[in-house]
């Protein structure tokens, strides 16, 4: 599943980062530590749904365009 599938409050591992079409998201978001094995959780969206707000571990808080989130792969905890 994808992280833009996450509901409010729910806690996921990223599995992979599809870097197909949108390479240059994908370096800039392993550079901000979003790699394989980190977990999230998705803290609240806006309203129209853009952008994420997504905690890492337990200290790091993230505001993440749907863009970017979109290619983000993740498990449920």
């Amino acid at each position: 599943m994808l992280l833009t599938e996450l509901d409010k409050k729910e806690k996921a591992r990223i599995i992979k980062i599809n870097r197909q079409d949108r390479a240059e998201i994908a370096v800039r978001l392993t550079d901000m530590g979003l790699v394989k094995g980190v977990q999230l959780e998705l803290i609240r969206r806006a309203p129209l749904g853009d952008p994420l707000e997504v905690k890492t571990g337990n200290f790091l808080l993230l505001s993440l365009r749907r863009e970017e989130a979109e290619i983000i792969e993740v498990e449920k905890l």
